[in-house]
């Protein structure tokens, strides 16, 4: 009798030790999946791709402002993207992003800006393509 008990309690863990193990590998490959464009380098410099706007790096770069005091979808193709405000948010194919303020992104693929205003006063954004 105590076998079967055994075998039953031995059985049930393992099955929750692989449920555990999958949820745990699904976890660790979305959070890496998710934060790939903060890690990716750029070929030509070797550093990471978002960095400081008020760097001398990104002085080189001088990017467009753009403004708008609506809510618009606006789509760009790959660039540099910068960003002093909230309200603005990155879709890249099924992603949605929050960029963080006051960092310039690399972006090498087309991307939607969604800005949705909520307070009426302009939003602004720097963009240059490359």
């Amino acid at each position: 009798m105590f076998k079967y008990l055994f075998k039953e309690y031995e059985i049930s863990f393992w099955t929750f030790f692989y449920i555990l193990f999958v949820v745990f590998v699904v976890e660790f490959f979305t959070y890496i999946r998710k934060n790939e464009l903060y890690f990716k380098k750029t070929k030509e410099t070797g550093t990471q791709i978002n960095y400081d706007y008020n760097s001398k790096e990104s002085k080189k770069f001088p990017l467009d402002k753009y403004s708008t005091n609506s809510d618009i979808e606006i789509k760009h193709s790959s660039g540099k993207f910068y960003v002093n405000n909230d309200n603005i948010f990155i879709k890249i194919k099924d992603r949605v992003i929050i960029p963080e303020i006051n960092v310039i992104y690399n972006i090498n693929e087309p991307f939607t800006l969604e800005i949705i205003n909520m307070t009426g006063e302009n939003i602004n954004y720097y963009y240059k393509k490359i």
